[in-house]
């Protein structure tokens, strides 16, 4: 899965979710090997996308070092292109500001709360409580 930008001037490229872009480029949609993806989980997709965006400089590394070392096991369960695992690598990588938000102990509940009901719950909705918690 890659989510499609648009550069000032209207020409367009992939990046993988996650990954760093200019700011006056902008999301306009997400390419998953040529098969539809709904608008639910394109929104969810590019909502995750913004917050590792708005973190900056506080977004955190684990996250991705926890997806690159489970993407072996992904492929085999057939879960490569996951919101929940892409939702959970986020919210690691959020920790830091969490943790300076609420506090250090306050902010690692936070996260673990959330990274626990993403094997439950919808992580669309789960990102739009995490998008609240780091604007607060």
């Amino acid at each position: 899965m890659n989510v499609i930008i648009e550069r000032p001037d209207g020409t367009r490229y992939m990046v993988a979710p996650g990954a760093n872009y200019p700011t006056d480029h902008h999301p306009v949609g997400i390419e998953n090997n040529g098969v539809d993806v709904s608008e639910e989980e394109k929104a969810a997709m590019l909502m995750l996308q913004e917050i590792e965006q708005e973190l900056g400089a506080e977004a955190g590394t684990s996250g991705d070092w926890v997806a690159f070392f489970a993407k072996p096991v992904a492929i085999v369960l057939d879960k490569e292109d996951c919101l929940s695992c892409e939702f959970r690598r986020v919210c690691i990588n959020s920790g830091k500001k969490l943790r300076r938000i609420y506090g250090p102990e306050e902010g690692k509940k936070k996260m673990k709360a959330l990274i626990r009901r993403s094997f439950t719950e919808d992580a669309a909705a789960l990102g739009l409580e995490l998008k609240e918690l780091l604007d607060t």
